[in-house]
Formats: C-alpha cells, structure tokens, sequence
C-alpha cells in the first residue's frame, strides 16, 4: 500500500515537467523498471531513515541515495527525469510499467510472505 501510495506522489510530484526529449534517448521499460523501483526504494528508505534518525536531512539522504541508484544503472539524473517525463507524458507506457512495478512487487511480497510462514514449521 504505501509503495502505491509513494508512486503516486512521485507521478504527481514530477508530472509538471516539461517534454523535450527525443524517443532515441528512451531508455525501455524492461530497463526502466529496475531502475524506477531502485528509484522508488531509495525514497522510501530515506523518508524511513529520516523519520528514525532525526539528525539526518531528509533531502540530503534522498539525494544520497538516488545518486546510488543513478551510478549502480549507470545513468545521470537528467537521463533519468527525461526518461520518467518520458513515460509521464505517455499514460499508456506510464501505467504499463506501473502495473508491471507492482506486479513485481505482489511477487516479492507474496514470496517473502511465504518464507516468513514456512519458516516457522522447519
């Protein structure tokens, strides 16, 4: 619930953006996804973080944290906020890689769910 809650805020937040890229530069959904997710990750773990520890900046662990996501995809900020404008400006790609997030993360969640249960009758 609160990863769609979060993707929705950063759908909203970003949807301003202007559209001013050209298709070559798109990088696909079957790439963007990790990325978008890692991407995701790191801003709910630094609002986590933040909420925890009251000493750390919530902006400056943000941008810690993306600039880790943006180095491990091998990728700059404004390839990224190109991409993700990209996609904002196309709903149907939009909602095709936000289904296909939360698909991915159903999965996990139902798996991780699993382990949990089983593991208390190994």
């Amino acid at each position: 619930m609160r990863l769609t809650i979060l993707l929705l805020f950063v759908i909203l937040f970003l949807s301003c953006r202007e559209n001013n890229q050209k298709t070559e530069d798109i990088i696909s959904s079957v790439k963007m996804e990790p990325i978008f997710i890692d991407y995701i990750n790191a801003e709910a773990y630094a609002k986590e973080l933040c909420r925890m520890d009251s000493s750390k900046n919530d902006t400056i662990e943000s941008i810690r944290l993306q600039n880790q996501v943006f180095k491990k995809h091998k990728i700059t900020r404004s390839v990224f906020y190109k991409n993700f404008d990209y996609y904002n400006n196309h709903p149907e790609l939009m909602m095709g890689l936000l289904d296909s997030i939360i698909a991915h993360h159903s999965k996990n969640e139902k798996e991780i769910r699993k382990r949990l249960f089983f593991k208390d009758y190994e």
